[in-house]
């Protein structure tokens, strides 16, 4: 009994003296992101295409995304103000199948047929991220809330599909596999840190970041003594 009140004093007195935020201190934070608003867009805009083109529903297709991955390296270079950079990416995979009668090519008599195409789209970007942190200075806290803006570069990577049971069917080659070139991006959000040790904790997040709106994971700190220039 004694050991557990022991034990429960170290653990407060570490919590107290914690201090979530502060000058000197290196975090990174690893998250992921959901629900992606992209697949959501998609979904919708192939269900009224092709609802509006063949009502007979001889198209059918399904939609899988990963969300967003995110990690974040950030230093504290004011008592309110971290910078660092942040990486990102998501891939989303889209089949679908189109069935259909036609004449064969050979034998001429009407025949099923089935079109099936995969699309495959994914995304890595990496920018540079500031937080500002509401909490700060002398107050000590477990828990660290604060704001986020990042910009920076987005490259896109797609690869296409294809397969059919009509003889002789085949897409362009030049389809097949390509890479976008670079795109900015913006995201800002809303964010909190709790840690239930002095350096290992958990974020949550709100706003939007890579077509995300949710984002939750870990954030591990370690403070360093920062240089002269900082503290002056």
């Amino acid at each position: 009994m004694r050991n557990w009140i022991l034990y429960l004093l170290i653990l407060n007195s570490a919590l107290s003296k914690a201090q979530a935020y502060e000058l000197g201190d290196l975090s990174m934070n690893f998250n992921y992101g959901a629900p992606q608003i992209t697949p959501a867009v998609i979904k919708v805009g192939l269900n009224l295409y092709y609802k509006s083109k063949w009502a007979d529903n001889s198209y059918q297709f399904s939609i899988k995304n990963t969300g967003v991955y995110n990690a974040k390296l950030e230093y504290g270079v004011h008592e309110n103000l971290s910078l660092g950079f942040a990486a990102s990416y998501w891939s989303m995979g889209i089949d679908l199948q189109h069935n259909y009668n036609d004449n064969h090519p050979v034998t001429n008599v009407k025949t099923d047929f089935l079109d099936s195409y995969h699309f495959d789209v994914s995304a890595m970007a990496v920018g540079l991220r500031g937080n500002y942190h509401f909490f700060g200075g002398e107050k000590r806290k477990v828990i660290d809330p604060y704001s986020g803006l990042t910009i920076g570069l987005t490259k896109y990577t797609y690869n296409v599909g294809f397969k059919s049971d009509y003889p002789d069917k085949k897409l362009p080659a030049d389809t097949y596999h390509y890479k976008s070139g670079l795109s900015t991006y913006f995201s800002g959000t809303l964010g909190m840190r709790v840690y239930p040790v002095k350096y290992l904790g958990f974020n949550f997040e709100v706003g939007f970041d890579r077509g995300a709106f949710l984002f939750g994971g870990v954030v591990f700190k370690i403070h360093t003594n920062p240089p002269q220039f900082l503290k002056d």
